[in-house]
């Protein structure tokens, strides 16, 4: 009787086995930066969603109360203030947030101003809000202590966010004939300047969607206030070519009160400014800085994590699209203005 022999199966040799591992990583690293634009994709369109949602909260807010919430509010023309609303509060019960909303201490039982810094509003700036977030963000679940404001303004810690409310155009830097104007910047979210606009020292058409708005409306001789809270029908530029909220972020100085605090009153933590500087255009606020030029127009600035340098802006009329580092600064200046009735022609597509 014969007897067969059964060959066991052969496994791969070690150079068959090396060339399969060559092959998977090749498709890897073929595969891999297809897949992370993907997910980039994907974190921009949700962060322009969010945009979209900030717009159309606004436009609901204006339909509620008949003009814009203010970037931010203070009593007295001090920088110090004391702030009594910003911008990102007043629209909490429009994004569906109507339980974090009611939590904003106003005023103390004796009638003294309640600002977010105090103990008595630590759950409303501690609160994280996922709309006021972009996923392409950097380290966005931190809680940053301010790196300025009132001398107690370091006892209080805020979450962050991603977006900022167009104040304006800085002035200073043009007018609208294209020439230059004072030496001295003045920015849309400073009380001082403020009083300055409402001493008529300031052009009121370098304004913004979203500035600084006096608490205590100063008035005119007629009785008049001199300094208006912008609404649509005082935006003469066309809502279709005027910034209402923008992307910002910064890849260095985390952690040092820069990066935008949400629910902080004061002057630059959720307002920036548009300008003819290509550094403010910067997604890192050390960068910029070093550029030379003045320090707070870095404060003021706008940025994104997003690839190829693209930052998303939600227009007045509640449109997202997206503006490229390489932007014509004339035209994006004139993008941070109401009624500056500028060079309004630089065509850019929606999502």
């Amino acid at each position: 009787m014969s007897v067969q022999r059964m060959n066991a199966p052969r496994g791969f040799t070690l150079v068959e086995l090396l060339v399969v591992i060559a092959i998977i990583g090749i498709l890897v690293a073929l595969l891999l930066p297809a897949v992370q634009a993907a997910r980039e994709a994907a974190r921009r369109m949700e962060c322009g969603n969010h945009l979209k949602q900030i717009g159309l909260a606004i436009h609901n807010y204006e339909s509620a109360h008949g003009a814009f919430p203010a970037g931010s509010k203070a009593i007295r023309g001090s920088s110090l203030g004391p702030y009594t609303s910003t911008w990102t509060i007043e629209i909490l019960p429009f994004i569906e947030e109507q339980t974090l909303f009611d939590t904003w201490v106003r005023v103390s039982p004796s009638g003294s101003i309640v600002e977010t810094w105090e103990p008595a509003n630590k759950q409303l700036r501690e609160t994280i809000v996922s709309a006021y977030l972009c996923p392409s963000d950097l380290e966005t679940r931190e809680l940053v202590v301010p790196w300025k404001g009132n001398a107690d303004y370091n006892k209080a810690q805020y979450a962050r966010g991603s977006y900022k409310g167009c104040e304006g155009m800085v002035v200073g830097n043009l007018r609208p004939d294209g020439t230059w104007g004072k030496a001295s910047h003045i920015y849309w979210d400073d009380p001082r300047s403020a009083r300055k606009i409402a001493e008529a020292t300031m052009p009121n058409w370098s304004r913004g969607a979203l500035p600084f708005v006096p608490d205590d409306a100063w008035q005119d001789a007629s009785g008049h206030r001199k300094l208006p809270d912008p609404s649509m029908k005082r935006i003469l530029d066309g809502t279709s070519k005027t910034y209402l909220v923008g992307e910002y972020a910064s890849i260095s100085d985390l952690g040092k009160g820069y990066e935008v605090l949400w629910a902080y009153e004061h002057e630059s933590s959720n307002q920036s400014a548009t300008s003819i500087e290509p550094r403010t255009l910067i997604a890192d606020h050390a960068r910029c800085v070093e550029a030379g030029g003045r320090y707070n127009d870095c404060k003021r600035a706008w940025g994104s994590m997003h690839a190829a340098g693209t930052i998303n802006f939600v227009y007045c009329d509640a449109s997202v699209r997206s503006v490229t580092t390489d932007v014509d600064m004339l035209i994006h200046a004139d993008r941070g203005t109401i009624a500056s009735e500028g060079a309004n022609m630089f065509d850019l597509p929606a999502f």
